[in-house]
């Protein structure tokens, strides 16, 4: 890519020129300090940010020291003290670079594409043939990247020096570690007996939860039958008590039935006071009548009295069963008050 002008402005001598180059070969020519060597060192200044410091600079100009050039493409690049500036026609926005020490931006540098060797000034001895045969190969090599060339191969003889050495090292960790893993080859079924044991022992930990469950279950089991205990007894005491007060029922009814009987005897005696008087009646009529009704109430009294026998040794019969189970009631009552709880062990209420 060729430069197709230059504006100089504020540089050295100039204060401002513009040039418009042609195509291939431009020649400069001009009368002595006329500003044509400082064409080269503007351009210089450009390409290389070289030289550093303001003795370029005119003085007394208001204005801002620029160089800026115009390729082919109508790309321009613009270089100010501390700036550079960029901008292609197809770009929205100018591209601005800080210029620190004689850095260029990378840009700008491909963008030139001015070399070191590009630059001769007039006073500079004839190119190459003057120098001497080691700096003619080295600007030959700079030219043609054979330097690259020499370090490409240096690297690679390095390269290749440690993939030997790796290599070789590589070799003897395998051959160490091949020694290593002879020591393993039964690692497999040693680990499948490991996974046995262990899902043995989990086994194992399980049985032993359930058994510690099984003994915890069984105490609360003996817990609660000794609870339930003094709940069996309460419940036969509860039947020998039902039983104790159907006798005590019978012998109040056995009570009411000796009541009856004393009131028969009663009436029998006054039977007999009035047969008595019978006996003394001269009137043999009313005699006869009274002995009669006297008669029929003697049979009914007769049966009655039968039945009171029958029911006074049933009586004294109840009455000895009454004293057994009164005997029986109040040493269930004794035993009651000894082994009863204060605290009932189900509601948890009251006191005995």
């Amino acid at each position: 890519m060729s430069i197709k002008s230059i504006h100089l402005q504020n540089f050295q001598s100039h204060k401002t020129t513009d040039m418009v180059l042609s195509p291939g070969c431009n020649l400069i020519c001009g009368s002595s300090d006329s500003g044509k060597s400082s064409i080269i060192r503007a351009l210089k200044w450009l390409a290389t940010n070289r030289p550093l410091g303001g003795g370029f600079v005119s003085w007394g100009s208001k204005k801002e020291t620029e160089v800026r050039v115009v390729l082919d493409d109508g790309t321009f690049i613009s270089h100010q003290p501390g700036r550079y500036f960029k901008h292609h026609p197809k770009d929205k926005e100018v591209a601005e670079w800080s210029a620190i020490g004689t850095g260029v931006p990378e840009t700008v540098t491909q963008a030139l594409n001015i070399s070191e060797l590009s630059w001769q000034s007039q006073m500079d001895a004839p190119f190459l043939l003057s120098a001497s045969p080691g700096e003619v190969a080295r600007t030959l090599n700079e030219v043609a990247d054979l330097d690259k060339i020499d370090s490409t191969l240096v690297n690679i003889n390095r390269m290749a020096r440690d993939n030997r050495s790796q290599l070789t090292e590589t070799a003897q960790r395998k051959q160490q570690l091949e020694i290593e893993l002879s020591q393993y080859r039964r690692l497999d079924g040693q680990l499948k007996m490991v996974s046995l044991l262990k899902e043995q022992e989990r086994k194992a930990d399980l049985l032993e939860d359930i058994i510690i469950r099984g003994c915890d279950d069984l105490q609360e089991v003996v817990l609660l039958y000794d609870h339930l205990a003094p709940i069996k007894r309460i419940a036969d005491k509860g039947n020998e008590l039902a039983v104790l007060m159907s006798m005590e029922r019978k012998a109040e009814g056995l009570e009411s039935l000796v009541e009856k009987g004393e009131s028969i005897r009663t009436e029998i005696a006054h039977l007999r006071v009035r047969l008595e008087r019978v006996r003394d009646t001269t009137d043999s009529e009313a005699m006869l009548d009274g002995l009669l009704d006297m008669v029929g109430q003697l049979k009914g009294a007769e049966g009655d009295i039968g039945k009171m026998g029958n029911r006074l040794a049933d009586l004294a019969d109840t009455k000895m069963a009454l004293q057994t189970v009164t005997g029986n009631l109040k040493r269930l009552e004794t035993k009651w008050h000894e082994q009863f709880p204060s605290v009932c062990p189900l509601c948890g209420r009251g006191d005995k």
